[in-house]
């Protein structure tokens, strides 16, 4: 499948996607957006500054970590793996299945990965707002280091550590996935099978169809299914 948005020139802008948890709410999102301004790396073209409403479209693959740059809807349909960090303020970012690399910068962000093998993932520390992150098939890392996020994994194999922090997090865990408890309290439900290791604040464990692995960690754990 794919996500679809205008485009300025009246031509449709198309960002292939995996079928995932958010994939509806990713079309939703980007059809209800204005044309982009699109960016396609040095010595193409420099983006004009930001403006509230106006998405910024990548449309290739720049050599460099790219910045939102004070943008706060990104679109990302570059044909190879696309380094973004965000900012302090709450942005979105509908990525295709080429994979991106994803930190929030701080900002509470709403990421919707299309499938590839993405890193996406919080600042350390303090200051982090609440995240969204859902990743359709791919093997993935996610990584809530600070803050509450909720995580949607899709199927592959896949990397949740929440074991940075101490946020209250929930995860929904899709694929054969690996998954560290932290500090707060997480509650982790899975479709398929995982194995998770608790932490040091309180977990809830819903289990699915497959056979998953629970380690206790040095906090409460409580296990249904």
């Amino acid at each position: 499948m794919s996500v679809t948005l205008g485009g300025g020139s009246g031509q449709p802008v198309v960002i292939p996607f995996d079928y995932g948890p958010s994939s509806a709410d990713a079309q939703a999102y980007a059809a209800s957006n204005t044309a982009p301004t699109t960016y396609r790396g040095p010595g193409n073209q420099t983006p004009p500054p930001a403006t509230p409403d106006t998405p910024i479209l990548v449309s290739s693959t720049p050599t460099e970590v790219i910045s939102t740059n004070g943008y706060l809807k990104v679109l990302i349909n570059a044909p190879s793996k696309v380094s973004v960090v965000g900012g302090t303020s709450n942005d979105v970012v509908v990525a295709g299945n080429a994979g991106i690399v994803y930190n929030t910068g701080g900002g509470g962000d709403t990421v919707f990965a299309g499938g590839g093998n993405n890193l996406i993932g919080t600042n350390i520390g303090t200051g982090q707002s609440r995240s969204l992150f859902s990743a359709a098939a791919g093997n993935d890392t996610i990584i809530s280091a600070a803050g509450d996020s909720t995580i949607m994994a899709g199927t592959g194999l896949n990397l949740i550590s929440l074991n940075f922090g101490s946020g209250n997090n929930l995860v929904d865990s899709q694929g054969k996935d690996t998954i560290f408890a932290g500090g707060g309290s997480d509650t982790i439900g899975v479709g398929d099978s995982a194995t998770v290791f608790g932490g040091s604040g309180n977990l809830s464990f819903i289990g699915g169809t497959g056979n998953s692995t629970v380690a206790a960690g040095s906090g409460s754990a409580t296990i249904f299914g």
